[in-house]
């Protein structure tokens, strides 16, 4: 498949980047995100999902993957997994408001704090939700009120 030439019309909600991306090299890993954001409908998903551990025929290691991602314009981390094994990440292209605050459920200052082990965080560090969570707050955050 060549992606610019083949990657289907139309807009999307979600899109799903799990295990591929490292196929890649930088330059054509950036290309795909450009295509792929601009499929995108505006509030619209990308999930990235990528084994972190070194493969002799990968071009990029999941972790850069993950690197590159973020400086994609139009995209804005919304939450993510990390474990030894995998990286899993979630981006919109709308900055991120919980359903919470959207609803005016707790105050700004109240959902930007949060203790972790002790600390507080602005925002749930890697690690902090398990892949349902993940799954069920970006569906939220597409389908609230």
């Amino acid at each position: 498949m060549q992606v610019a030439r083949d990657w289907p019309t139309g807009r999307f909600d979600l899109i799903v980047l799990s295990e591929v991306a490292y196929y890649f090299d930088e330059d054509a890993l950036a290309a795909l995100l450009d295509i792929l954001t601009a499929s995108l409908n505006i509030g619209g998903v990308l999930s990235a999902c990528h084994w972190r551990h070194p493969v002799h025929d990968y071009s990029l290691k999941g972790d850069r993957v993950h690197e590159v991602i973020p400086a994609t314009p139009r995209l804005a981390l919304v939450s993510g997994y990390l474990d030894e094994d995998v990286r899993l990440e979630v981006f919109s292209t709308d900055p991120f408001e919980s359903v919470a605050r959207r609803g005016r459920l707790v105050s700004l200052v109240a959902a930007q704090r949060e203790t972790h082990r002790g600390v507080v965080v602005d925002r749930p560090p890697h690690g902090a939700f398990s892949f349902a969570q993940l799954c069920r707050a970006s569906f939220m955050a597409k389908h609230a009120c």
